[in-house]
């Protein structure tokens, strides 16, 4: 692991012990966890931009949207969902102008898309206000074409035998996508179907992951 992950990875060590404090703590404010949140993914948009201003970008998107979940969840979770719409719009252009000859994958972006129909119809449209069933499923459809393209990318990587560095940027890329989904996934669930236990470790826990790992497939 990098230095460049590893402090980042320190730095998020704050937010995680702002989350483990009761709301009812005199040492807790949404001012503090906003901040501490947003230290890390701003340490690593900064390093990414100077190798790939997309994911930059993205990663800049994604510390916007948090900071509008972090200090009213409920209140602007529109905002949110769409700083990290265009974050993820974002990571697509990156893996398009990056390889553009990778393989539209088919098969694969099929699956991406029969399990989000799956998920959207069944599970989460019921539960979403009328309002929110738009901009969710656009959301959703958005996040998923990451996972496909991502995956796109690990197996152009294998079938050229490119080399290790390539296919290694590749993989963690597709880790990464696969982790913001779980954790969107579950903050979804959590928000709108039904309380998942631990679900901000859970969604806190993916989503950093995701993110060191979409910044190192830069």
């Amino acid at each position: 692991m990098s230095i460049i992950n590893l402090t980042a990875l320190g730095l998020t060590v704050p937010h995680l012990a702002v989350l483990a404090l009761p709301e009812s703590s005199s040492l807790f404010s949404l001012t503090l966890a906003a901040a501490t949140k947003c230290l890390p993914i701003a340490y690593l948009a900064r390093d990414a931009y100077s190798r790939n201003a997309s994911v930059g970008a993205g990663l800049a998107l994604g510390m916007i949207g948090d900071a509008f979940l972090c200090i009213d969840h409920h209140g602007y979770f529109a905002q949110g969902l769409g700083c990290f719409l265009l974050g993820h719009l974002a990571y697509l252009r990156s893996l398009h102008m990056r390889n553009k000859d990778t393989p539209l994958a088919p098969v694969v972006g099929a699956a991406f898309a029969g399990a989000g129909a799956v998920v959207l119809r069944s599970v989460l449209l019921p539960k979403v206000p009328a309002e929110l069933r738009v901009p969710v499923s656009i959301y959703v459809t958005t996040i998923l074409a990451l996972g496909w393209r991502s995956a796109a990318r690990l197996l152009r990587a294998n079938k050229h035998k490119e080399n290790k560095s390539e296919i290694s940027k590749a993989r963690v890329g597709f880790a990464g996508a696969i982790s913001f989904i779980v954790s969107d996934l579950v903050l979804a669930l959590d928000t709108f179907v039904s309380p998942v236990p631990f679900a901000r470790w859970i969604v806190m826990g993916t989503y950093y992951a995701a993110q060191l790992a979409i910044a190192a497939s830069a």
